[in-house]
């Protein structure tokens, strides 16, 4: 059987790590790890989600890559899915224009809706895996974008949103 990716919302998962002085709508919290609703990403490669994080409006973004294939000729796929709180797709984006790998590890969204997040490219930069930080607006386009590292292994799997506004990878 293909390896895909699902994304299970359980309890545990979503609670884990987010600071809420009540549990996020339509969450078990008596401590089980009940499955309330899942949502698969499918490719012909492997797929993953590093991350799921709550956003500002209720909903949750879940961020990682699809169409993992190790050895020449990959073209994974940076993922960035935003879904309701009942699990329901809101929006999908899939970063990067083929030929290489994209991925994303992390995501913060600013007071504004904006979003940024962390990965690795080989799309662009120095050669190798390169760290890729990349911003886009609340809809999902691209504003900026920039890759860090030389001709090795470089990536991001994380950073902060500062007190002013800005970010620190």
């Amino acid at each position: 059987m293909k390896d895909r990716c699902r994304l299970a919302a359980m309890a545990a998962l979503l609670w884990t790590g987010v600071a809420h002085a009540d549990p996020p709508a339509g969450l078990a919290t008596d401590g089980s790890v009940r499955i309330l609703w899942q949502q698969d990403f499918r490719s012909k490669g492997d797929d993953w989600i590093n991350e799921i994080v709550p956003l500002r409006d209720g909903s949750v973004m879940a961020v990682g890559f699809l169409d993992r294939v190790d050895g020449g000729g990959s073209d994974w796929r940076a993922l960035a899915a935003k879904l309701s709180p009942d699990g329901k797709l809101i929006a999908r984006h899939e970063y990067g224009d083929g030929g290489g790998i994209d991925a994303f590890w992390n995501v913060t969204e600013a007071t504004d809706g904006r979003l940024a997040f962390s990965g690795f490219t080989t799309r662009i930069g120095a050669g190798g895996i390169d760290a890729w930080a990349l911003l886009t607006d609340a809809q999902g386009r691209i504003t900026a974008e920039k890759s860090f590292g030389g001709a090795g292994y470089d990536r991001f799997t994380d950073h902060v949103l500062t007190a002013d506004g800005g970010y620190l990878w």
